[in-house]
C-alpha cells in the first residue's frame, strides 16, 4: 500500500477521507442550510421591517379618526349655538340684561303690550328653556348665555343668575373679535360642581376636559356683541368619544388624556380598549372579543413625547400581554396650549400571524428544497461516483493480474478521458502476453463491444423514457402552477377590493359634504389617492394576467373622441403644473370628433405614457401630439378610417441604449431608481399589449439625458352615430330625490359594506334595509317589498346568485330590480350573474357616481342638485380668474391686499397664511377671497398669486 498525502488543513482530514458520493452529499447539505438560514432571517426581518413601518403609519391614520370623532362635537355645538344667537329672545335677553332691566318685568310688560294672553312665559323663562332644549338636542352639559359685564344672565342648569362667568378668559375674547370660539379647556371641578350637581359623577379627575363654543350675541342694530352664548361638552368619563373609532376599525385602543402644566402630570378622561380573547387577529372570522373601559397606560413616555412634538408620536407598547403601535397627538387649547392627548393603539398581532405564515411557509420551501438535493445527489451520484467506482475496481482487478479487465466509460467528461487512457494502458499491456490467442480475443472482443453497445443502447432508451416521463411531468405541473397562479391573483383581488370597498365609499361620502375645512379635504383626498392608487396596481397586476392566458378582449364602441383626449390632458395637468412643466398639447384640426375603439384601454395607454414622462422630466417641456396620418375607405362595409399618430416627446432623463429592449418587459424599471417606488413596471408591458391588441406596436427613441420620444399609430373606424350627454349636470353635486323616498334592500355579509351605501342613500333620502346573507334577506323581502335590491354575490348561507334565482322564479317578486355587485371582477361572475336575471353589475370597491345613475335608470328618479360654481383652469391666468371670480368676493382694504402682495413677493408663505387666517377670523365675508389665495399659496403658485393680488389691489383702488 502506498502512502497518501495528508492535507494541511488536518482539521478536515475526515472530509478528505469521505467518498466522492459523500463529499457530494455534504457539500450540497451544508450551502443548502446557509442559503435557507439567510433566507428566513433576511425575510423574517424585511417583513417585521415592512409591518412595523405599515402600523406606525397605521396607528398615525387611526389617529386621524379619532381626533375628527373628538372634533366632531364642537363643530356640532359651533354650528347649533351660532343659529340660537340670532334667536329673538337671546337677543332680547342680552339687551334687557345690558340696560339692566329684570328680564321678568319685560316679559309681564311685554304680554300686556301686544295683548298676548297673561300665561305668556317671562323671558327669563323662555331663554332657560332654549338653553335646556339645545343641552338636551346636542347631548351636552353647558349651555349659558353670559352678559356684557361677564354675569349669567340664564344658565340650563343651576341658577346662577348675575354670578361672574369667563372661563379661561374666553368670554372677553369671544366678546373682543367677536368672533366664534372653539377649543378644549381644563375645567376645576369646583367650577362644574357650581353649575350642576349632576355633572361630577362622571368625572374622575379632579379638572376636567370641557370642549368649549363661545357664540357673541350681536345687536342687529349696531352689530355690536352684547352678549355671549357659552355651550360646554364634558369629555371625561365619555366613552362615545374613542368608541366609534375601536368600532369602526375592528378593535385595539383608543384614549384621551388631560394634562396638567403645573404638576406635569397626566389623568385618564376616557378609554375603551377591545381585544381578541383568543389572540386570533383574522379580520374574516367570528371572534370572542372582550371590551375594556378606563384601561390606563402602565408607561406614559408616549404621553411626554406627544406634549413635546407637534405631530402625531408613535410607541410600542404592551396592553393585556399583547404588543400595540400607539399614536399619540396633543390636544391644544384656544391659545395654542397642550391641555391633553389623543391616544390611538393597533394590535400587532395581524404582524406576528403574517410573520409566523412566513416561517411556516419558508420552511416548506426548505423542505421542498432539501428534497431536491436529494434527487440531485442521486443523479450526481450516477454521473460522477459511479464511474470513478468503476474505473478502481477495474484497476484493482488490472492489479491483481486479470489482464482483461477494462473499464466502462460513461461519458466523454474527465472521468471517461482517464478511464479510455486506462483501457488504452491495459490494452498495450495485454498485448504482450496474449499475442498468440489474438483471434479468439478478438472474437471475444467483438462479443464483449456488441454487448456493450447493446447494453448502451438500453441505456439510452432507458434514458429516453425517463426524460419523456419527467418532460410530461414537468408540463402538467406548469399547468398546474398557471391554474394556481389564475386563482391566487382573483382571490387576492377580491380579498383586497373588499377592505378597499370601505375606504374608497366612505371616503366618496365625506367628499360629499360641504362642512368640511380645506384640510380635512386635503386629508380625504389623499386617503382617496391612495386607495385609488393601490386599486390602479391591483387592475395592472389583473389586467398583465388577463394578456398572458390570452383572455383579454376589446370593447369597441363609438364614444367622443376629442373629449377623451381632454380628459387625458385635465387629468396628467396638474401633476405637469406642481412640477412646474410646460405641457404642449397639439391636435390636429382634422381629427375625427366620433370614432370607434376601446376608450378605456387606449385613455389607459395614454395617462400611462403621459405619466411616465412627466414622472422622468425635472425641466423642460413634454409634447403630446395628434394628428392624422392617412384616411382611407374600407372597401368591406364603406366605412371611413383614420390612421391617427399619438406622440409623446419629453425632455426628461433619457433612456441608456443598453436598457431599451427591457422597458417594455413586465417588472422592469429603469432609470432613476429613486422614482421606482412611483409604480410596479407594468406600464410600458401593458401599453405595449394593448397596442398589439389594436392591430398597432409602441415604439421608442431616447437619448440619454436628453429626454425619450414615444408613439404608435392607430386605424380607428370614424363613427357616424351621435352620442348625446347633458353638460349641465357636470358640476352638480346630488342632495336629494324629487317627490320619491324608494326603499332599497342591502344584502351584504360585510358591515362595512352595507354601512358605506347606506350613509350615502340615506342622506339623499333613500329608506334602506339590511341583511347579512340571502336567506335572511328573503325573509324580510316578502314583508317589506323593496323598490330595489343590491346584493354581493359571495355570502355564506346563500348567496347572491341562488337568491336571484329565487326572486326571478317568485310571480310576486320577479319584478323588483336587482345590482349585483361583488368584488370578483373576472368576466364569469359579470356574465353568470346578468344571465340570472341581475339588472347591473357593479364591481366593488363602488364608484358612488356609477350608482346613482343605476339607480336613476332603474327606479326613474329625478335628483334635486346643489350647483357648484366652475374653477377657472390655471392656463387661463389671473386676469382671467378675476374677472370671473370677483363678482362674488368681498375684498379686504387695500392695505391688506398690499402687505399679502409684499409677503408673495418675499416669498413668505407661512406669515401670509397666517394673515389669511386672522382676515378670515376678523370678518367672515373674506372668506371665498382668503380660501382661494390659500389654495394657491399651498400649491406654491407663486406667480399666478402675485397676478391675482396685483389685479385685486387695482380693483380695490378703483372701487375706492
Amino acid at each position: 500500500m502506498f502512502p497518501y498525502r495528508k492535507s494541511k488543513l488536518f482539521s478536515l482530514q475526515w472530509f478528505y477521507n469521505l467518498s466522492v458520493r459523500r463529499k457530494q452529499v455534504v457539500g450540497l447539505f451544508a450551502s443548502e442550510v446557509i442559503s435557507i438560514v439567510g433566507l428566513i432571517g433576511f425575510g423574517s426581518y424585511l417583513i417585521v421591517t415592512g409591518g412595523r413601518n405599515q402600523l406606525v403609519n397605521q396607528a398615525k391614520s387611526e389617529l386621524a379618526v379619532t381626533q375628527m370623532s373628538y372634533n366632531i362635537k364642537i363643530d356640532q355645538m359651533g354650528f347649533g349655538f351660532r343659529g340660537q344667537s340670532d334667536n329673538r329672545a337671546i337677543i332680547q335677553a342680552a339687551k334687557q340684561h345690558d340696560l339692566k332691566q329684570p328680564l321678568d318685568l319685560w316679559g309681564v310688560a311685554h304680554a300686556v303690550d301686544v295683548g298676548v294672553p297673561s300665561e305668556y312665559r317671562a323671558l327669563k323663562q323662555e331663554v332657560e328653556q332654549i338653553l335646556k332644549n339645545e343641552t338636551r338636542a346636542r347631548k351636552i352639559e353647558y349651555a349659558t348665555l353670559v352678559g356684557r359685564d361677564l354675569k349669567i344672565i340664564a344658565s340650563a342648569n343651576s341658577d346662577r343668575e348675575g354670578e361672574i362667568f369667563n372661563p379661561k378668559n374666553l368670554v372677553v375674547e369671544a366678546l373682543k373679535t367677536r368672533q366664534q370660539i372653539k377649543t378644549s379647556e381644563l375645567v376645576s371641578k369646583k367650577e362644574i360642581l357650581a353649575e350642576s350637581q349632576r355633572f361630577p359623577v362622571r368625572i374622575i379627575d379632579s379638572d376636567a376636559i370641557v370642549r368649549y363654543t363661545l357664540t357673541p350675541v350681536k345687536d342687529p342694530a349696531t352689530k355690536e356683541a352684547i352678549g355671549v352664548l357659552v355651550s360646554g361638552d364634558i369629555a371625561n368619563g365619555k366613552v362615545a368619544l374613542v368608541e366609534p373609532t375601536v368600532d369602526s376599525l375592528g378593535g385595539g385602543y383608543s384614549a384621551i388624556y388631560s394634562y396638567h402644566a403645573l404638576s406635569q402630570s397626566f389623568s385618564l378622561v376616557t378609554s375603551i380598549y377591545k381585544h381578541s380573547k383568543s389572540g386570533d387577529s383574522s379580520p374574516y372570522q367570528d371572534r370572542d372579543e372582550s371590551v375594556e373601559i378606563n384601561q390606563e397606560l402602565s408607561d406614559e413616555s408616549i404621553l411626554k413625547a406627544a406634549i413635546d412634538e407637534p405631530s402625531p408620536v408613535t410607541r410600542r407598547l404592551t396592553l393585556q400581554g399583547t404588543k400595540y403601535t400607539v399614536a399619540a397627538k396633543a390636544i391644544y387649547n384656544f391659545r395654542g396650549e397642550p391641555i391633553g392627548v389623543l391616544l390611538r393603539g393597533t394590535p400587532e398581532t395581524a404582524l406576528n400571524t403574517l410573520l409566523k405564515e412566513s416561517l411556516v411557509m419558508q420552511g416548506l420551501v426548505s423542505s421542498l428544497a432539501i428534497v431536491a438535493d436529494i434527487l440531485l445527489v442521486i443523479l450526481l451520484g450516477f454521473s460522477i461516483a459511479r464511474p470513478i467506482l468503476s474505473l478502481t475496481q477495474a484497476a484493482r482487478k488490472f492489479a491483481d493480474g486479470n489482464l482483461q479487465t477494462r473499464s466502462a466509460v460513461f461519458a466523454s467528461d474527465e472521468v471517461g478521458q482517464l478511464a479510455i487512457a486506462f483501457n488504452q494502458m491495459a490494452s498495450k499491456i495485454a498485448y504482450h502476453f496474449h499475442e498468440l490467442k489474438i483471434q479468439s480475443r478478438q472474437l471475444r472482443n467483438l462479443n464483449e463491444e456488441l454487448n456493450q453497445e447493446i447494453e448502451e443502447r438500453v441505456q439510452v432508451e432507458f434514458a429516453l423514457r425517463k426524460s419523456e416521463a419527467k418532460l410530461t411531468q414537468a408540463k402538467q405541473l406548469a399547468e398546474e402552477a398557471n391554474q394556481a397562479k389564475s386563482e391566487f391573483l382573483a382571490n387576492m383581488s377580491h380579498e383586497l377590493r373588499t377592505p378597499l370597498n370601505g375606504i374608497l365609499g366612505y371616503t366618496q361620502i365625506l367628499q360629499r359634504s360641504s362642512n368640511l375645512s380645506a384640510t380635512e379635504r386635503d386629508y380625504l383626498d389623499i386617503i382617496y389617492q391612495c386607495g385609488s392608487h393601490l386599486l390602479t396596481l391591483i387592475n395592472e397586476i389583473l389586467d398583465l394576467s388577463k394578456i398572458e392566458a390570452r383572455k383579454m378582449e376589446m370593447d369597441a364602441k363609438p364614444f367622443h373622441f376629442r373629449r377623451c383626449l381632454e380628459g387625458v390632458i385635465e387629468m396628467c395637468r396638474i401633476r405637469a403644473e406642481l412640477k412646474k412643466i410646460t405641457l404642449i398639447c397639439v391636435f390636429d384640426p382634422q381629427l375625427p370628433s366620433m370614432t370607434i375603439a376601446d376608450e378605456k384601454r387606449l385613455r389607459q395607454v395614454l395617462v400611462n405614457l403621459l405619466g411616465n414622462a412627466i414622472k422622468f422630466t425635472e425641466t423642460g417641456k413634454i409634447i403630446f401630439n395628434v394628428k392624422v396620418v392617412d384616411t382611407a375607405l374600407d372597401r368591406r362595409n364603406n366605412d371611413r378610417i383614420s390612421k391617427i399618430r399619438f406622440e409623446v416627446q419629453d425632455t426628461g432623463i433619457g433612456i441608456a441604449p443598453e436598457v431599451l429592449d427591457k422597458i417594455f418587459l413586465p417588472f422592469e424599471q429603469v432609470g432613476d431608481r429613486a422614482k421606482h417606488i412611483e409604480g410596479t413596471g407594468l406600464g410600458l408591458a401593458i401599453s405595449q399589449k394593448i397596442i398589439a391588441l389594436m392591430g398597432s406596436q409602441l415604439y421608442v427613441q431616447s437619448k440619454l439625458g436628453v429626454g425619450s420620444k414615444f408613439w404608435f399609430d392607430l386605424e380607428l373606424p370614424i363613427a357616424t352615430e351621435s352620442i348625446s350627454e347633458d353638460p349641465s349636470n357636470l358640476l352638480q353635486t346630488i342632495v336629494g330625490i324629487d317627490n320619491k323616498h324608494p326603499l332599497i334592500f342591502i344584502v351584504d355579509d360585510r358591515r362595512e359594506n352595507r354601512s358605506a351605501i347606506v350613509d350615502l342613500l340615506n342622506p339623499l333620502g333613500f329608506r334602506t334595509l339590511e341583511a347579512k346573507n340571502g336567506r335572511e334577506a328573503l325573509d324580510r323581502i316578502k314583508l317589506a317589498r323593496p323598490d330595489l335590491i343590491i346584493s354581493d354575490l359571495r355570502m355564506p348561507k346563500m348567496d347572491g346568485l341562488e337568491m336571484l334565482s329565487y326572486l326571478k322564479n317568485t310571480p310576486d317578486l320577479s319584478e323588483i330590480p336587482v345590482i349585483i355587485s361583488s368584488a370578483s371582477v373576472s368576466e364569469y361572475d359579470r356574465t353568470h350573474s346578468l344571465a340570472a336575471g341581475a339588472n347591473a353589475f357593479l364591481p366593488k370597491p363602488i364608484e358612488f357616481d356609477l350608482l346613482l345613475d343605476r339607480l336613476q335608470e332603474l327606479l326613474d328618479l329625478t335628483w334635486i342638485y346643489r350647483h357648484s360654481k366652475p374653477s377657472i383652469a390655471s392656463y387661463n391666468g389671473a386676469a382671467n380668474e378675476i374677472t370671473a371670480l370677483t363678482s362674488d368676493w368681498v375684498l379686504p382694504p387695500v392695505e391688506e391686499i398690499e402687505a399679502l402682495y409684499m409677503l408673495s413677493l418675499k416669498g413668505s408663505i407661512q406669515r401670509m397664511q397666517n394673515l389669511l387666517t386672522d382676515l378670515t377670523h376678523r370678518d367672515e365675508k373674506y372668506r371665498p377671497f382668503c380660501d382661494r389665495l390659500h389654495d394657491l399659496a399651498r400649491s406654491f403658485q407663486l406667480k399666478t398669486l402675485q397676478n391675482l393680488l396685483k389685479d385685486c389691489c387695482e380693483l380695490r383702488s378703483c372701487q375706492k
